[in-house]
């Protein structure tokens, strides 16, 4: 039997900075001490020396099964222009390389196919393309590259081109790494000539029905090309995520670094704690001696296609055959393990014996553990999930375990970052998960559809218009066995959950209509349905004028500006209705007519709006006067007299400079005396202005003369009052207040006389006043102090004008009788009353006077009595 050994790779950077690692070759046999083991490394392999232009490889091997586009290949072929391809019947033909190659989709050279720098390389002018293998099992890498490849070819041979592609076990990823893509020259050609500066980066499945190329670098001719710039250190990494689809991104450029088989030399090998190597070469052979466990091997040198100076080291471990191993091993139940030779499905402690040539023998135990699958049950036993719109469906375990590992399938396919131990989505499909327990175990979940609801919301409006309010009728198209509410979008609580609702719009507007349903599922769907129940009638007309002369004859044109409206009738209130939508009438009567027009619509329903046309007549105007001849300063009285209802105004003019506007009766008065016109103007609109014309004579009153007020002395010759201003005026006539109508009176008595003189019916009055005052010489102070000068108060002048009788009062000022005397002959009064002298002070007199003539004489005053 054979020695299982575990074969340990250290990875260590070189001092450039690249990937570093030596791929060491050595066979696992047991091994007893001083036993020789050979070690090798692995080095760079050629693709065949390519020295023909477009010719490809021989066949290659990877080393490890990869997967592309769902397809697992363990080989391919290198194209001298660039490009990997997975069909090996390609190997070692020549492929007469032109650009519809890559452009056309069925041409299997283009086909399942990697392109790292697809363009007409030369490698018959230099460079080669280089391959190796590197990593351990589970972990390997297949590394290509075309190293220093000139562009065909003559002057365009100077851009030189390196790249390289790498495979990963395992993930299947694809890296391409460009260390440089130089510009290529206008004249160069890409793959064939015609089509230049277009160089090819990107992945093509087998029938060239799935491609996938970063930007600017497809198979569409373009000025954007990376080729047409160049380009530098680049790198690209291709992640597939089905067996149909790759992302592609960006990643730092990090190329490895293959070790030419030619630079073997500098490959040394060395025993633990020595610094002398103990063979140089790509192998090496030694003697394995008792302690020692483990060989390296150093590499000094140039590594990968810039000549880069790198420092590698990697590590072959020994592990001795005179040793006791034990293995630790799960299964699940129902596997089987191969225990060398032996099928193991029982839980227990099994054990095997190997043997050398050497001599020495290892014991290698095994302690198999059988584990069951673990119970997979869902929250949900339905085999059902249904989705509503906008709703996620959720499935999860009952069961989940932190040890536990998932990953969700939807219709067999592989849900990626789906390894939670519930899923939500709403998607629908075939839903399962497999359950792995941390022994390896799995198990698969039941199936679980998730079935979109068929939920189905949908109605018809039918509108019916009416004068006051609308009313609308739904048909419900939705899914049966459903429950409804309706929204009506006019502000209606609650909603009506009736299937075919009936509703009515009490305002007509633009309403939504939203109706909701709920199905059996528990789904809930909606639709928003838009209804219009705007028709509005509003009768509305314009005139082509607002008022006019009946004496025109001119039409008026009416014009419809309703809406609405479907019908019309006219009313002129006068003539015939007109039933058109415009009209023109002539009216013959005048007036103010008041047009309506009534309208109604399909319904129907009406609508009426009025506008009054006022119509002139043919104005008659004139004006009347209370008289014709006035005296200044008195009323004058006018009337208008008009036919016409459309009189808008009168314009007074008085001729003196006085005017206003006013309507009917006026009054005006006359300050100055002249001849005055007076100019009236009555506006009637569009029937012009009527003018009248009349005028007034307006006299003077006379001036009236009596002279100033004069004075009548006792027994005096009579007085003449006279009209000293119009005494030899015959037009004057004269009425005093005596009777007389002379220009002048006699006057022989006091008292006021007036006169009124007349002159063309104006009149002046004037008085005149007659005293009595020239002979009444009575004292208003006297001193009854007995100086004998003026102690006594008595009218001695008054006396001695004949008087035959005489009476004299005084009073004090209460009223109190102070003195009497009836004697002309006396002295008067002394201030005394009953001999008691009286104070200083005013005291009044009263006094009778009897004349020889017969004549009565009254005086009354006041007299001052002062000590």
């Amino acid at each position: 039997m054979k020695k299982i050994y575990t074969l340990f790779a250290l990875l260590f950077l070189a001092t450039s900075g690249l990937k570093a690692q030596i791929s060491l070759q050595y066979n696992d046999t047991t091994l007893c001490p001083g036993q020789t083991i050979t070690m090798c490394a692995s080095l760079t392999g050629l693709a065949d020396a390519l020295n023909s232009d477009d010719q490809s490889s021989g066949i290659i091997n990877l080393g490890f099964p990869f997967v592309f586009f769902g397809n697992t290949y363990t080989k391919c072929v290198a194209s001298g222009n660039g490009m990997i391809n997975f069909d090996t019947t390609l190997a070692n033909t020549g492929w007469g390389w032109t650009w519809g190659q890559i452009t056309g989709g069925t041409n299997p050279v283009a086909n399942e196919a990697i392109f790292a720098t697809f363009c007409d390389l030369f490698l018959p002018s230099g460079g080669q393309i280089r391959y190796q293998r590197l990593g351990s099992v589970g972990q390997r890498k297949f590394i290509i590259e075309w190293c220093q490849v000139p562009v065909y070819s003559g002057a365009c041979a100077s851009a030189i081109v390196t790249t390289q592609i790498v495979l990963y076990e395992g993930s299947n990823l694809i890296e391409i790494h460009t260390t440089n893509l130089p510009a290529i020259g206008p004249s160069c050609p890409s793959a064939s000539p015609g089509y230049y500066q277009q160089v090819v980066q990107g992945v093509r499945n087998s029938d060239g029905s799935a491609s996938f190329f970063p930007t600017n670098r497809d198979p569409v001719v373009s000025t954007t090309n990376w080729a047409v710039t160049g380009l530098a250190n680049d790198a690209v990494r291709f992640t597939p995520t089905s067996n149909t689809n790759y992302t592609i991104t960006p990643i730092p450029f990090n190329p490895f670094p293959i070790i030419d088989s030619v630079y073997s030399d500098n490959l040394k090998w060395y025993a633990p704690n020595t610094t002398t190597p103990f063979a140089t070469g790509a192998c090496a052979t030694t003697t394995v001696l008792p302690g020692v466990n483990y060989y390296t091997v150093h590499y000094d040198g140039i590594a990968g296609c810039q000549a880069d100076s790198a420092h590698l080291i990697d590590t072959v471990h020994i592990l001795y055959g005179a040793k006791y191993d034990t293995l630790n091993v799960d299964i699940c139940v129902g596997s089987t393990y191969n225990f060398y030779g032996h099928a193991l499905h029982q839980t227990g402690q099994y054990d095997t014996t190997f043997s050398t040539v050497g001599g020495c023998d290892s014991v290698i135990t095994l302690n198999l553990s059988v584990n069951p699958y673990p119970i997979v049950s869902l929250t949900d036993t339905t085999s059902r999930v249904i989705l509503c719109r906008d709703v996620n469906g959720t499935i999860a375990l009952s069961n989940p375990a932190s040890n536990y590992s998932y990953q969700w399938y939807r219709n067999d396919s592989l849900l990626t970052g789906q390894t939670a131990s519930s899923i939500s989505s709403s998607i629908p499909g075939a839903y399962k998960v497999a359950v792995t327990t941390d022994k390896g175990c799995s198990s698969v979940s039941q199936t679980v559809h998730f079935e979109t609801d068929a939920i189905h919301v949908d109605f018809n409006i039918d509108l019916f218009k009416g004068c006051v309010n609308d009313t609308i009728r739904l048909t419900n198209l939705s899914t049966v066995n459903s429950t409804y509410k309706w929204n009506f979008g006019d502000g209606t609580f609650p909603p009506d959950t009736t299937l075919n609702p009936t509703h009515i719009y009490q305002t007509q507007n633009v309403y939504f209509i939203k109706l909701i349903a709920t199905d059996t599922n528990g789904c809930v769907d909606s639709t928003l349905k838009q209804v219009n129940t705007l028709h509005p009638l509003n009768a509305a007309f314009t005139s082509s004028a607002d008022t006019i002369c009946l004496s025109e004859g001119a039409p008026v044109v009416f014009t419809d500006q309703s809406v609405g409206a479907t019908s019309w009738n006219w009313n002129f209130g006068e003539g015939s209705p007109v039933n058109t939508q415009n009209a023109s009438y002539t009216f013959t009567q005048h007036g103010a007519h008041n047009v309506r027009l009534v309208i109604h619509d399909d319904i129907p329903c009406y609508d009426t709006v009025y506008h009054i046309v006022q119509v002139d007549s043919v104005p008659y105007f004139s004006i009347a006067q209370d008289k014709h001849v006035m005296c200044a300063g008195e009323q004058l009285d006018f009337t208008s007299d008009f036919y016409a209802t459309t009189l808008r105004s009168i314009s007074w003019n008085f001729g003196d400079g006085s005017q206003w506007n006013q309507s009917g009766a006026t009054s005006h008065h006359y300050e100055n005396p002249g001849i005055y016109w007076i100019n009236v103007d009555a506006d009637f609109g569009v029937c012009g202005i009527s003018h009248a014309m009349d005028s007034i004579v307006v006299n003077a009153f006379p001036i009236v003369d009596l002279g100033p007020d004069s004075v009548l002395c006792l027994n005096a010759s009579a007085i003449r009052v006279a009209d000293l201003h119009n005494t030899g005026d015959p037009s004057i006539q004269w009425a005093w207040n005596t009777g007389a109508t002379t220009p002048f009176i006699e006057v022989n008595t006091p008292g006021t006389y007036s006169v009124t003189a007349t002159k063309n019916d104006c009149s002046t009055t004037e008085s005149i006043t007659i005293n009595k005052d020239c002979y009444n010489d009575i004292p208003n102070v006297f001193t009854p102090n007995g100086d004998g000068v003026n102690d006594y108060f008595y009218p001695k002048q008054l006396l001695s004008k004949g008087v035959v009788g005489f009476s004299m009062t005084v009073f004090d000022r209460w009223g109190q009788k102070v003195f009497e005397s009836n004697t002309p002959n006396g002295r008067g009064w002394d201030g005394k009353f009953n001999n008691k002298v009286q104070p200083m002070g005013v005291y009044i007199y009263q006094m009778s006077v009897v004349m020889k003539n017969g004549r009565t004489e009254e005086f009354t005053g006041n007299v001052t009595l002062v000590r």
